[in-house]
């Protein structure tokens, strides 16, 4: 069945983007599977490989963050190539002050996800050298992380804003893109954002932070195609030919590929031209009915016969 990982950080829509991609019966996306909070594990992607391999559903997957893959030590190479993962689903926040109070707020109340609207407006403090000391170590960890990206798995980038904003398109891109049909499916998911005041209310010393701070985001497609660019460039391949790679080959079935290498193919018209042999006698190919046939028409385009045709071109291209 074939897989894909969501690749996020915290407070980023991932846990909205998997609620969606589960309304669709052929989906199944399961929580972080490689969490930290489960400890260290002497084979971390054997064990993902089994739960994924318990699944029900044609297309599964689930998500990661970038921490995660740091602390077990795995870059999205092996997860790729160990779990034989066919999609990378990035999805990213450009408001990353937005991102970061949200991360602030949820380790301060314990609260990541409900279904039901927070009562309360929560208000937190954002220092704003500790903020961009933050968005540093984000960029490093994911230039760690997508180091040596497998050049035969493209990613699909997922905006959170606009995955908000245009629900449903976002979505029939997304799963058209793991070639699943979208249908007339309502996404909706059932997760509901917990604090949907402006980002300026949010934070409590919002006057004290420069434009710059405000307005910091890390580009994290730009940091992914740059993962690409320089695998491509390592191998010697131009960036607009990347596209052109072949698949990588699938994975062999237990008992090994069959291939049916003694099992002839006759086309009708070599049927034909073998009977003609057997009624003629002959095995000329003058004196089988086709060449006649050819000749004929030849001789009546050409109002000459076939030899007097050729040796007349032959004259005129001596070279030929």
């Amino acid at each position: 069945m074939p897989r894909f990982i969501i690749l996020s950080e915290p407070r980023t829509g991932s846990t909205y983007l998997m609620s969606l991609l589960n309304v669709h019966f052929e989906v199944n996306c399961e929580e972080e599977l490689l969490g930290k909070q489960k400890g260290p594990r002497k084979d971390p992607l054997g064990d993902v490989n089994r739960q994924l391999s318990g699944l029900r559903q044609p297309v599964v997957g689930f998500k990661a963050m970038p921490l995660d893959l740091l602390y077990h030590q795995l870059t999205i190479r092996e997860l790729v190539r160990r779990l034989k993962v066919k999609w990378v689903i990035v999805i990213w926040r450009e408001n990353c002050l937005e991102m970061y109070a949200s991360l602030q707020i949820a380790l301060r109340t314990g609260v990541w996800w409900s279904e039901k609207p927070k009562k309360k407006a929560e208000v937190v403090k954002v220092k704003g050298r500790k903020f961009m000391r933050h968005l540093v170590e984000t960029e490093r960890r994911w230039n760690d992380v997508v180091r040596g990206w497998p050049l035969d798995v493209v990613p699909i980038f997922v905006k959170y804003e606009e995955l908000v904003r245009n629900t449903t398109s976002e979505m029939r891109r997304i799963l058209r893109c793991m070639t699943v049909d979208p249908l007339d499916y309502v996404f909706q998911g059932r997760g509901r954002r917990q604090n949907p005041a402006p980002v300026s209310q949010k934070v409590s010393t919002w006057e004290d932070l420069t434009e710059n701070e405000r307005s910091a985001s890390v580009d994290i497609p730009s940091i992914v195609n740059g993962a690409i660019s320089r695998v491509a460039r390592d191998l010697n391949i131009p960036k607009e030919c990347v596209y052109l790679l072949p698949d990588r080959e699938p994975p062999s079935p237990p008992a090994g590929w069959l291939y049916r290498v003694s099992e002839s193919y006759v086309t009708g018209d070599a049927g034909e031209n073998v009977v003609d042999v057997v009624d003629c006698g002959s095995v000329s190919s003058s004196a089988a009915r086709w060449p006649q046939e050819m000749s004929g028409k030849l001789k009546k385009i050409f109002g000459t016969p076939v030899a007097a045709l050729l040796q007349r071109v032959c004259s005129l291209c001596p070279d030929a």
